[in-house]
């Protein structure tokens, strides 16, 4: 396969997979507030009725500060292995939720905080490893339009 084509590939199967993460990670944000003051009003022991806002605060406190070592991880791990550590940080979150309680849903919110400065140190590493000057415009454009596309 000619480099420009395997280039084009790899930018058209990073918007896919981020198109299938964001889907249901974007989802899940949608309906956290009202499934958590449900399950505070069954078992108000288990989860305070406002938890979906704090654990939404609380990924993206992490987030600001994960972004401040995320390139440091890139250098350390590689774009792939940031896509693949954060991948896996979102879909723990989102498995939280199997077992609703306090302790994980917070824990986990942080650790998709981190998961959020990986994959998307990640993926501008991988994006820019796999074009060039001549070609990253029309990969950028690519891949951001496969992933907001869930939407439509």
């Amino acid at each position: 396969m000619r480099e420009s084509r395997y280039d084009l590939l790899c930018a058209i199967l990073l918007g896919l997979g981020q198109l299938c993460m964001f889907t249901g990670y974007d989802t899940q944000q949608t309906i956290v507030e009202s499934v958590m003051h449900s399950v505070h009003d069954r078992r108000p022991e288990t989860i305070d009725a406002h938890a979906g806002y704090y654990g939404i605060a609380v990924v993206f406190a992490v987030t600001n500060i994960s972004n401040l070592a995320a390139p440091w991880a890139l250098g350390i791990l590689g774009s792939k292995y940031c896509l693949l550590l954060g991948s896996m940080l979102f879909s723990l979150h989102i498995a939280s939720f199997f077992f609703v309680h306090w302790i994980p849903f917070y824990i986990t919110s942080g650790l998709l905080g981190l998961g959020h400065a990986l994959f998307y140190t990640g993926h501008g590493g991988y994006t820019t490893e796999h074009s060039t000057k001549a070609t990253i415009g029309r990969n950028s454009a690519l891949t951001w339009a496969l992933a907001t596309s869930w939407s439509v």
